[in-house]
């Protein structure tokens, strides 16, 4: 994608928030200002109670119906922000789908395996994300796919995080998977494929799948990083776990998420 068209899109689903975020507020405000008003008239307070209640269940009516909206247009800004922010190809000192990338993640836990046809899943559940000061239980997972062709956001793969949430038989509302491929060479078909993920937060909720690609034929590796700021402290958690497996020096960085 094109650093024109990037930018188009940063403007445009900018503006959407931004139109939607305005229309919440302003309706919070005029809530605000026929409470006053009414109580500043001396209005009957059965009257005012009445008239609250029913721009308070009209407000969250509005909220309900734009709430959606908004998580998503700020999902897709922040996107295009990290695309336009994002880093190159980089130079790992220990690279993916090796004995030593497997005993690493042995030794950091992640030794629950779940496995298919098309990927192998190594996984563990974090009580607490200390680095970034996130509480609750979160699935932290390495998936690394055996063909070219596997499709991580098929059927085939979410079934197996199924399972393992029906496992675990406990509530976990975070998910963060680290997708491993391999690619012949880098190129723009490549870098797309690649900067396919999912950053959804909502509240104590969050699901992100960052895809992380071995060039074979210079043995970078190439994943979806911004330069300074990051989405949120959950891509922010990703990035620092890939690198760290991955035995990348960080280099400049901003340690800060919008």
């Amino acid at each position: 994608m094109g650093s024109s068209l990037i930018k188009e899109q940063l403007k445009t689903y900018k503006r959407k928030r931004d139109v939607h975020l305005f229309f919440l507020l302003i309706g919070v405000i005029a809530t605000l200002i026929v409470f006053i008003l009414l109580n500043l008239l001396k209005v009957n307070f059965n009257i005012i109670v009445t008239i609250t209640l029913i721009l308070v269940v009209a407000l969250t009516v509005i909220i309900i119906y734009i709430k959606p909206r908004i998580i998503t247009y700020s999902m897709y800004y922040k996107y295009y922000l990290m695309l336009d922010d994002g880093m190159n190809q980089r130079t790992p000192n220990r690279l993916p789908f090796t004995k030593s990338f497997i005993e690493v993640l042995n030794n950091n836990g992640y030794d629950s395996i779940a496995n298919s046809k098309n990927f192998l899943v190594h996984y563990k559940i974090v009580d607490k994300l200390k680095e970034v000061r996130a509480k609750g239980k979160t699935l932290v997972a390495v998936v690394m796919a055996k063909t070219k062709n596997s499709d991580f956001y098929g059927a085939e793969l979410q079934k197996l995080f199924e399972n393992i949430h029906e496992k675990q038989k406990r509530n976990i509302r975070k998910q963060i998977v680290l997708q491993f491929q391999k690619y012949d060479t880098f190129n723009i078909e490549t870098k797309e494929e690649i900067d396919k993920i999912i950053n959804m937060v909502d509240g104590p909720n969050a699901v992100i799948h960052i895809t992380c690609g071995m060039i074979l034929d210079t043995q970078n590796i190439y994943f979806l990083r911004p330069n300074t700021k990051f989405p949120n402290r959950y891509y922010y958690y990703g990035v620092h776990t890939l690198e760290t497996l991955l035995d990348i020096d960080w280099g400049y960085y901003e340690k800060r998420w919008f």
